[in-house]
């Protein structure tokens, strides 16, 4: 009678480990964390005393232990294995019963594993693809494991091999992800140095515009930020910046440099520089968007008359309305062969009062919102050399009277 009360105990025992089990191999916790609690309920299924789990390592046929109870066996140490294990692997598929006699054949002379008295081994596989093993040790009473032990292993291994898989698709996940941000870096930064290369090329035609590309991107961005646009909008419009006045490359250096009035066919080659970049860049793909409209269109002009299209704000994409600004800007805070450098007060005066007529005022509003975060230090790289940094307060002031020109002094608070 007392045998048939431990089978039904041992039953409902396996039964009770198999349920826990199920819920807990498809839950949302850590790796290691679900391990544990499945190789607790290996130890509790068949009353074992020790274990450990072993991950298989196809690169290097190779088991590394990744977790053991009541047994010293480190974290993941590696236990190499031999070409005449492979055989013995292959064709393992279930539990079965290990001695001091024939547990070299599965593992060699590893002495981390050899140590221990183990008396059954659980192949972990899933699909027939061998990912790991379970070692279980003695059981109470040196009792050996059946059949029926087998059977209840067999089943919790395949959930622990359903762990270690999905594991295993995580991590080879993660690797393929990091190999993409790392190509993608790569990419990005080789898009930056050409970039780069591309806008000295072009401010080099003339003394005056040294420079001139990288200011207009930084400040470009740096009104994108303002406007609160994502870090792919920023980059695609600082890239932009840097290609707008490419079309230059080809205006004869002495017409950039003249300091007397241009004759009227000097003014046309100047601002056919947008139409010669727009051709430049049209045989290109780029990976952001609206390049192509910035270089031809960041002379245009809100009311429709600035240059080539003479097209109307509203038809301009946000880019092509911040590249304008930022030109001007710097344009204005620049020296030129025939005037000298406005200050930042000046120049952002000026743009504010031709808004929202000739430039975009929220456009506007995101530039002075930005000079007044970064650009208030006599030493901030960004400046000319002799110019004086506008201050908070003066900037501020500038932004409420644009405010109060596009609402009609209209003006409302909380």
């Amino acid at each position: 009678m007392a045998g048939s009360q431990d089978h039904l105990v041992r039953v409902l025992r396996g039964f009770r480990a198999l349920a826990e089990a199920g819920p807990l191999a498809v839950s949302q916790g850590e790796f290691h964390e679900k391990t544990a609690g499945l190789l607790q309920q290996f130890l509790a299924v068949v009353e074992a005393k020790q274990a450990v789990v072993l991950r298989f390592d196809p690169i290097f046929f190779a088991f590394r232990t990744i977790l053991a109870v009541n047994a010293a066996v480190p974290d993941e140490t590696r236990v190499p294995l031999g070409s005449s294990h492979t055989q013995v692997w292959n064709m393992l598929e279930h539990p079965t019963h290990l001695s001091e006699s024939n547990i070299h054949g599965f593992f060699g002379a590893a002495p981390v594993l050899t140590r221990y008295r183990w008396n059954c081994v659980v192949p972990l596989r899933s699909a027939g693809e061998l990912l790991g093993a379970v070692l279980m040790g003695e059981r109470g009473g040196l009792e050996t494991y059946s059949s029926a032990d087998f059977e209840l292993l067999q089943a919790l291994g395949s959930m622990l091999a359903l762990v270690m898989k999905n594991q295993a698709l995580s991590e080879s996940l993660a690797h393929q992800i990091t190999d993409n941000l790392r190509l993608l870096n790569s990419v990005s930064d080789a898009y930056g140095r050409t970039l780069d290369a591309i806008s000295i090329a072009i401010d080099s035609k003339d003394a005056y515009l040294e420079g001139h590309s990288k200011r207009v991107a930084t400040f470009a961005a740096g009104i994108g930020e303002s406007l609160g646009l994502s870090p792919e909008k920023i980059a695609g419009v600082r890239a932009a910046a840097q290609l707008h006045d490419i079309g230059k490359v080809t205006v004869d250096r002495s017409v950039l440099s003249k300091q007397s009035p241009l004759r009227p066919e000097e003014f046309r080659e100047i601002s056919d520089h947008t139409i010669v970049g727009d051709r430049i860049v049209s045989a290109v793909t780029f990976p952001w968007d609206h390049v192509r409209e910035v270089v031809r269109s960041h002379h245009e002009r809100a009311d429709a008359s600035g240059y080539p299209d003479k097209i109307h704000a509203v038809e301009l994409p946000l880019e092509t309305r911040m590249v304008a600004v930022a030109d001007t800007f710097d344009a204005m805070t620049s020296v030129r062969p025939y005037r000298k450098a406005m200050s930042h007060v000046e120049a952002a005066t000026e743009i504010a009062q031709l808004s929202p007529t000739k430039y975009d005022a929220d456009v506007v509003q995101g530039l002075l919102t930005w000079l007044r975060c970064h650009c208030t230090q006599q030493e901030d790289p960004m400046f000319h050399d002799g110019l004086k940094p506008a201050s908070a307060v003066e900037l501020d002031h500038i932004s409420h009277q644009l405010l109060r020109r596009v609402t009609g002094n209209r003006v409302f608070s909380a």
